[in-house]
């Protein structure tokens, strides 16, 4: 799926920016390449994502712009064209964006450039990069004819007929599921024990209160969140992530009927900003902000957290019964 086109980085545009079903990234540059030296366009894209990789403090401010990016080039976001595009439900859309998440993170890009000519030695080079380190580096090389006043292009894909000498684990982007076992081990490795103690608190109120709690499948970042069935509309309000964070899914909200007023999620925003060390901005009413956990570590913050569920979730049932 298309993100857009001139995507801007550090180093300059990317020609096109996209994303697959599993939340792999590519970059495609686009050239006709007059330079003789064809193996250039090769560092020019690695530069792209290089420039991608270190411009982002953090994942989730990476999906914010291309959400911003998307919702300009089409008028809806992220969230809306995957679901359009792929065809994914809530949940599923929720894990290819901590799939996103977690490719630029680490730097993992799929690289792909389209030249109206292949050099032998470039040939060469994508070959030497695909077989000897992580990088997935690809070549379209378009062929243009002419036949009795139509235009022929045939496109001939190069570089994946290799086997890597670097395994998938080294190269660390395959997603795995997560369980209550393996979350906390990593939560617990990265974080201090309070804030374990913190998240451990947040699963119980999504144990008794939500219909099921669900998984993610990250490959470097676990996740966990409630799901809660009202009037057959599902409904998530957060997700714990083990970089020690909670998302707190306005977006989400936006798109159901009990929460789709702004004014509503504004009111939502305001008793989350009166814990003390937590402060959503108003822009992020159609966002996934984050509350780290230590903001929550003092037991007045905490209790005053899981009051601010309770709330929502009272907001929801209470909206629905009324609907009904």
């Amino acid at each position: 799926m298309i993100v857009g086109r001139e995507f801007p980085t550090n180093s300059g545009p990317v020609d096109v920016l996209a994303v697959d079903g599993d939340g792999d990234i590519y970059l495609i540059e686009t050239k006709l390449y007059k330079n003789p030296d064809k193996r250039l366009v090769l560092a020019q894209v690695l530069d792209y994502g290089a420039a991608l990789w270190r411009g982002y403090g953090g994942p989730s401010s990476f999906i914010a712009d291309v959400d911003r990016f998307m919702t300009r080039r089409t008028g809806e976001g992220l969230g809306h064209n995957l679901n359009s595009f792929f065809g994914y439900d809530e949940l599923q859309i929720q894990e290819i964006l901590d799939a996103i998440r977690n490719q630029i993170q680490v730097g993992n890009f799929r690289f792909v450039i389209l030249m109206d000519q292949l050099t032998e030695r470039l040939k060469d080079l994508i070959l030497y990069m695909n077989e000897r380190t992580a990088f997935d580096i690809y070549a379209v090389e378009m062929e243009f004819y002419q036949h009795q006043g139509l235009e022929i292009v045939i496109p001939k894909f190069f570089g994946a007929q290799v086997t890597k000498s670097v395994t998938s684990g080294d190269r660390g982007i395959q997603s795995r599921p997560w369980d209550e076992e393996s979350f906390f081990a990593a939560l617990e490795e990265r974080n201090p024990k309070s804030s374990v103690e913190v998240a451990k608190e947040v699963m119980g109120w999504a144990r008794r209160n939500a219909d099921h709690v669900w998984w993610g499948h990250g490959s470097r970042d676990g996740s966990f969140g409630d799901n809660h069935q009202v009037a057959g509309v599902k409904y998530n309000i957060f997700a714990v992530y083990t970089y020690g964070k909670i998302e707190i899914y306005f977006q989400h909200l936006a798109n159901k009927p009990s929460f789709q007023s702004e004014a509503k999620r504004l009111e939502l925003r305001d008793r989350l900003n009166e814990i003390a060390d937590v402060e959503i901005p108003a822009e992020a009413l159609t966002k996934r902000p984050s509350i780290p956990l230590v903001a929550l570590e003092p037991a007045e913050s905490l209790s005053a957290f899981q009051a601010v569920l309770d709330w929502v979730l009272s907001e929801i049932r209470a909206y629905h019964a009324k609907a009904s």
